[in-house]
């Protein structure tokens, strides 16, 4: 992300950034799962090249950051712009989201994180009317605004192995957040629980998010907030004690980065650091328990955090995979270790394993 890129991928960039809220990259990203079926020291990468309609798997070695590809990768994946994916809970099944072809549904080798297709799923995002927003924890079902941002937007969902659509929807939503675990969705705000038999839903006990917006740390606890739109933006943290008490917000908040408007964050998979984007192309690390800067220098590019915070995974816009050194200590990111070839517009999507 050194350069400015062109405006109509620039729109498609910041989709990406605040769809992540609605349960997908990143987060990706996000956290150590409940389960972690993969052999202790193993991490795998997987990048979304929705231009060349790829997807490709790296092994990462722990020790070195050094990246080897998967058995298999690249396989063909769908064609897009975005390039979203969606991991289930248990990072047995990753969804890669079509636009305007059919999603594909892959099941993961914990042993050598290869890649199989398992099927094609027709219900798929377009860039503006029906964006898909979630997946349960067993990838069973994918839920969906249609009309997104539209007055009359509401939602729809399917059961995954047939296409049929889930009973009791089409209610009226404009935001859709996942909790982590993918048991939870929050329709503006409100808290549902998903029924695991008929991906249903039904008010949870849980609390509701103080905002329609956003994305929670792994634990649920902490939600950062940011309102879409091209004025200042300034970040929003809130916190609760547990999962059925009420939010606050963090003392501190609201952020502002330097410079331009904030137009995007990222918090990394341990929830101790958040990372926003500004219209200048930089990135500002804060401290999420304190939120103080963690340096008075932005950082040009923003990587993909491993799960043993040790390196940053970045895939640049000209295509170039990047690996960088990472100190989960202070949250700053390092030199470049390695470079790889990836097609141009790929993104890097989940890490999973190393724990």
């Amino acid at each position: 992300m050194k350069a400015r890129v062109p405006s109509l991928l620039l729109v498609a960039v910041f989709s990406v950034i605040f769809l992540s809220s609605c349960g997908s990259a990143g987060s990706a990203q996000k956290e150590k799962q409940a389960s972690d079926p993969f052999p202790a020291g193993s991490e795998f990468v997987y990048v979304s090249s929705p231009s060349s309609a790829q997807v490709f798997g790296f092994h990462m070695d722990t020790s070195t950051g050094a990246l080897t590809p998967v058995p298999g990768s690249p396989l063909a994946g769908p064609v897009g712009i975005r390039g979203r994916m969606f991991l289930s809970s248990d990072q047995r099944t990753l969804i890669s989201v079509g636009e305007g072809t059919p999603s594909i549904k892959y099941s993961i080798n914990s042993e050598n994180g290869s890649l199989t297709r398992l099927q094609s799923v027709d219900f798929t995002d377009n860039l503006n009317q029906f964006v898909i927003v979630a997946i349960d924890s067993a990838a069973q079902f994918m839920y969906a605004i249609d009309q997104y941002q539209a007055a009359d937007a509401h939602l729809l969902g399917v059961r995954i192995s047939d296409g049929s659509s889930i009973p009791g929807l089409g209610m009226n939503v404009q935001h859709v957040v996942s909790h982590p675990d993918q048991h939870t969705l929050y329709l503006d705000g409100q808290a549902f629980d998903i029924d695991s038999n008929t991906g249903a839903l039904s008010p949870s006990t849980i609390s509701d998010l103080p905002t329609s917006t956003g994305e929670l740390t792994r634990d649920g606890l902490t939600l950062v907030h940011q309102e879409e739109g091209f004025t200042t933006t300034p970040a929003h943290v809130y916190h609760r004690a547990s999962a059925t008490a009420p939010f606050a917000e963090e003392t501190g908040s609201p952020v502002n980065t330097p410079g331009s408007e904030s137009f995007g964050w990222y918090i990394e998979h341990s929830g101790k650091f958040v990372y926003l984007w500004n219209f200048d192309m930089q990135w500002y690390g804060y401290r999420l328990d304190t939120l103080q800067p963690v340096s008075t220098t932005p950082f040009p590019d923003l990587a993909v955090v491993d799960n043993t915070g040790k390196f940053g995974v970045q895939a640049e816009f000209q295509g170039a995979l990047r690996v960088q050194h990472y100190d989960s200590s202070t949250g700053i990111y390092g030199s470049t270790i390695s470079n790889y070839s990836v097609p141009p517009f790929s993104n890097v999507r989940f890490i999973v394993g190393g724990h």
